[in-house]
């Protein structure tokens, strides 16, 4: 199939070897280097032979994960750090829904599946170096299991931790009931 990746587009630009679709000049011009997009939803053509989606991600060669900072698409608010394999990053594509993996259960998690606190993919990048994932999302409530927005809560107030963020949603009535799929 010589490496073709197909989601729903409306047009494509060419970005170095791949065709994207949704291609904004304008904000890749603003962030030069420090971003490349990947926006979803995308279609991509490679120009090489079995070239791939995932191939411009550096996943750790031990772990097989790459972090990934999850942030607010409309308001740039930082909400959490988690980590994805390749497949968790293939499913978030194609679901457009959110899911990363989790290592202390070591198997995949749809952000929301036992909260009901979902992060719906609006946009995706990768840093310079390729090992770092950017994921724009709209958030459904709050993203922390600690029932606060961000998990990016405690700020350094001089020499001490200070608690910068209310909690929004009680982390027992987060979590007591069944999964809400």
């Amino acid at each position: 199939m010589s490496g073709f990746v197909s989601f729903p587009s409306w047009g494509t630009k060419q970005l170095g070897r791949f065709y994207c679709s949704s291609y904004d000049k304008t904000r890749l011009r603003k962030h030069k280097c420090k971003l490349r997009k990947i926006q979803a939803p995308l279609q991509l053509y490679a120009t090489e032979p079995n070239a791939t989606l995932l191939e411009r991600i550096r996943f750790d060669s031990g772990s097989g994960l790459v972090p990934v900072i999850a942030q607010q698409y409309n308001t740039g608010e930082v909400l959490m750090l988690a980590w994805m394999n390749r497949e968790a990053f293939l499913v978030t594509l194609k679901e457009r829904r959110v899911c990363y993996y989790s290592r202390s259960r070591n198997s995949l998690w749809r952000k929301g599946e036992t909260s009901g606190q979902v992060q719906w993919l609006k946009d995706i990048f990768i840093d310079c170096d390729g090992d770092t994932v950017l994921v724009k999302v709209d958030q459904t409530g709050v993203a922390c299991h600690t029932g606060r927005r961000s998990c990016f809560f405690n700020k350094l107030n001089g020499e001490e931790w200070e608690v910068a963020l209310p909690v929004e949603k009680s982390p027992q009535a987060l979590y007591s009931s069944q999964p809400k799929e």
